[in-house]
């Protein structure tokens, strides 16, 4: 795998609603969502956003993810997740999510693993150059 760049990340900072807890704190299955959205900022950081990549007939699927709840988020409370790639190999990328309070308490650890496929034929392929070049490091 590749050393990938310490300054490339996506950020978004949000509020907890109703919608987003269930009697007792913000609900599981929500860390998802905002980590596709963390994801897409970081692809816009990078200088590949996904329409660029579909536009190439690239796609990065999910194979993997999960994510690992260290603190309680509550309706109201602002929260920050950053995403950012952590390995890289010839057609596969994995991106780690961190969550936190804007007061800087941890609130959840997440990733995500991607393998790049040619859209039109549904199968693997080399991650882009161009795209390697944005996130790896040397």
């Amino acid at each position: 795998g590749h050393a990938m760049r310490e300054d490339v990340r996506g950020r978004l900072e949000f509020r907890l609603t109703y919608a987003d807890v269930d009697m007792v704190q913000c609900f599981f299955a929500d860390y998802y969502r905002w980590m596709d959205r963390a994801f897409a900022e970081l692809m816009e950081e990078c200088g590949y956003p996904r329409r660029a990549s579909l536009q190439r007939r690239r796609g990065f699927p999910v194979v993997e993810s999960g994510c690992r709840y260290v603190g309680r988020a509550l309706v109201d409370e602002k929260l920050s997740v950053e995403a950012r790639f952590v390995h890289m190999s010839n057609r596969a990328f994995r991106v780690a999510y961190d969550f936190a309070r804007l007061d800087g308490a941890e609130v959840a650890h997440g990733f995500t693993q991607h393998v790049c496929v040619d859209i039109d034929a549904m199968t693997p392929v080399a991650v882009p150059d161009a795209f390697r070049r944005e996130v790896a490091d040397g």
